[in-house]
């Protein structure tokens, strides 16, 4: 299994946005959502 970690925040709408992927159209994903707490941030 191959992954790829991308960080970002929920806008104003509740929706995330995931763009510059590294898989080519039709590949199948798996996609698993972390909340970040204050204290995981460096």
């Amino acid at each position: 299994m191959y992954a790829h970690r991308v960080e970002t925040t929920v806008n104003e709408t509740g929706t995330i946005r995931l763009g510059a992927l590294p898989f080519v159209p039709g590949d199948k994903v798996e996609i698993i959502i972390f909340k970040r707490e204050a204290a995981d941030i460096i």
